[in-house]
């Protein structure tokens, strides 16, 4: 619910950038979620029939994000074939797809 309320306050940001910028792009993308729960899966509803769209990538609640910040690499240098790095790369496909 915070991140649904911190998200009130973009969106509003958002609509005073478009007045200066209407083509700017933006989109929704769940961030540090577990899988199979239901507040992900409510989030994804809820944020379906919004203005940004929701991403079909997802980026999950992973150990290595932290290792990796801690170390000031990326998740795909700490564990190249792990799933964090199958997610942001999904995540940056989809993104790529978007500027194209």
């Amino acid at each position: 619910p915070l991140d649904g309320w911190a998200s009130a306050e973009m969106l509003a940001l958002l609509a005073e950038a478009r007045l200066f910028r209407p083509q700017l792009a933006a989109r929704f993308v769940l961030n540090r979620c577990a899988p199979r729960t239901t507040i992900a899966r409510d989030t994804g509803a809820a944020l379906d029939a919004h203005d940004p769209p929701l991403l079909a990538s997802r980026v999950g609640q992973r150990v290595v994000f932290a290792g990796a910040a801690a170390t000031g690499r990326l998740a795909f240098e700490c564990t190249p074939e792990g799933p964090a790095a199958d997610e942001i790369t999904a995540l940056a496909a989809e993104l790529e797809g978007i500027m194209r």
